[in-house]
C-alpha cells in the first residue's frame, strides 16, 4: 500500500504539465529555492515519503507537506489524507520497536584473536540508550548520541579492548539508519543501509574520501 501511494505520487508529478517549481508554488511556497526542491526530490525517493523522520521547513511538518503535495497535484485528500495516517502509523510502530544503540567501529580486522574471545567481547562495540530516550524526538535522541560518544571516549580513552583504537561511530537511529559520529561526537555523514563490519567496507571508503 505504500509502495503504491508514492508510486502514484511519484508517476503523477513525472507526468504534471506543471513543473516541479510550479507545484511547488501550488503548494504555498511563492520563490521554490533548492532546498524546497530538495526536500520534494527527497520525499519522492523516500519509501515512507519522508514521514518516517521529523521534517520543518518553516512552513510544513512532513505530514503537512505530503497532504499539501496531494492538493497541488488535485488528487483526493480524504484518501490521501488515509495513506499518510495508515504510513505514519506503520512507520510509529517500526520506530518504537526498534531500539536505537551506537556500534563502536575500529576497523578491526583478525588475525590470531580467538573467536571465543572475540564472540565473548563483541558487546563491548554495543552502546544501548536508556528507555526514556525513545521518547525523544530522532533530533534529540542525536544530540543524546553525541554526549554519549564523548562520554565512552573519556572512559574508554579511544581503546576498545581487542578490538582497537576507535575511528568512528554509528548511531543507529532507525533499521538500517544511521549517522556516522567521529571520535568527538560530531557529525560526519548521515547513512542509509546496512554498515559492513570490515575495514575495507565501501560506505567507509566512499566517506573517507569526501573528508579529505
Amino acid at each position: 500500500m505504500i509502495d503504491n501511494f508514492r508510486a502514484d505520487l511519484v508517476l503523477k508529478v513525472n507526468e504534471s504539465e506543471w513543473s516541479r517549481e510550479a507545484i511547488l508554488k501550488k503548494m504555498g511556497y511563492h520563490k521554490p529555492s533548492a532546498t524546497n526542491l530538495e526536500r520534494l526530490q527527497k520525499v519522492l525517493s523516500s519509501p515512507t515519503l519522508g514521514l518516517d523522520v521529523g521534517g520543518y521547513d518553516l512552513r510544513y511538518q512532513s505530514h503537512e507537506f505530503v497532504h499539501e503535495l496531494c492538493r497541488a497535484l488535485e488528487l483526493p485528500l480524504a484518501e490521501c489524507d488515509a495513506n499518510i495516517a495508515r504510513i505514519k502509523h506503520q512507520t510509529d510502530d517500526d520506530r518504537a520497536s526498534f531500539k536505537p544503540y551506537l556500534w563502536v567501529d575500529t576497523d578491526f580486522k583478525r588475525e590470531n584473536q580467538r573467536v571465543f574471545v572475540l564472540a565473548a567481547l563483541e558487546s563491548r562495540r554495543y552502546l544501548g540508550f536508556p528507555r526514556w530516550l525513545l521518547r525523544l524526538t530522532p533530533e534529540q535522541q542525536l544530540v543524546q548520541a553525541q554526549e554519549l560518544v564523548q562520554e565512552h571516549m573519556q572512559e574508554t580513552e579511544g581503546e576498545l579492548l581487542i578490538w582497537g583504537t576507535i575511528k568512528r561511530y554509528w548511531f543507529f537511529y532507525a533499521p538500517n539508519r544511521s549517522y556516522w559520529l567521529a571520535p568527538d561526537g560530531e557529525i560526519i555523514a548521515k547513512n542509509e543501509g546496512a554498515v559492513s563490519n570490515q575495514a575495507a567496507s565501501p560506505i567507509i571508503d566512499a566517506m573517507n574520501k569526501a573528508l579529505l
